[in-house]
């Protein structure tokens, strides 16, 4: 172990500033960006698509005083969700490798696809086969 953490410093992998992961930038980066601002109208079928015959969807709720901490968490039947201030999730997910489909959310297969198409040469990155739709109300 001490050989491993010596070759990491030597090798600058210690440095505090080094942060871990890969940074896409430039054109690719903005090519791929994907953020809308959507109201709940807009919002709540595309949640329904991706729960699929899920009845329920998880949802949180953050802190007025700290918007990266949690107030709350749990399971919302679909019927009830309405658009509540602070709330918003972070497991809306539709799974393109187990699903084999699109999700039939515009929005989010637009951005699978660019992703995929962007990575499928890459020899050094696999695109996750899960996607994330992350919504919150202000």
């Amino acid at each position: 172990l001490e050989d491993v953490l010596k070759r990491a410093k030597e090798l600058g992998h210690m440095d505090e500033d080094l942060l871990p992961g890969c940074f896409l930038d430039g054109e690719l980066a903005e090519s791929l960006a994907a953020a809308e601002d959507l109201d709940f109208d807009a919002v709540q079928p595309m949640i329904r698509k991706l729960c699929g015959r899920k009845k329920e969807v998880s949802v949180y709720k953050v802190k007025r005083e700290n918007c990266f901490e949690q107030e709350q968490w749990h399971e919302l039947p679909l019927a009830q969700l309405k658009p509540e201030e602070r709330q918003g999730s972070l497991n809306t997910t539709w799974n393109y490798g187990v699903a084999r489909a699109a999700s039939k959310v515009e929005l989010l297969d637009e951005y699978y696809g660019a992703v995929d198409e962007a990575l499928a040469s890459s020899d050094s990155a696999a695109l996750n086969r899960n996607m994330y739709m992350i919504w919150k109300f202000p």
